[in-house]
């Protein structure tokens, strides 16, 4: 169902490296860029992060997620 969309990306300390506020959105798959969730690849700050292993935390209403990614440059 519809619900407020929010994904944190963590470090592998687990500090909070960005918050992706996506508001509200509906019930559905999301591929095209446009409409899924994008992160460049950029700290709270706006530096770019470090290679290495990440953390993000996908929370849709009730739902949470959290998976692994790797960043390779």
């Amino acid at each position: 169902s519809a619900a407020p969309v929010e994904i944190q990306i963590y470090d592998v300390r687990g500090a909070l490296v960005r918050r992706l506020n996506l508001g509200h959105q509906g019930a559905g798959y999301y591929h095209d860029r446009s409409k899924a969730a994008y992160w460049d690849g950029r700290s709270e700050t706006g530096e770019w992060v470090a290679s290495g292993m990440y953390f993000y935390q996908l929370r849709a209403g009730d739902y949470t997620a959290t998976r692994r990614m790797v960043i390779i440059k």
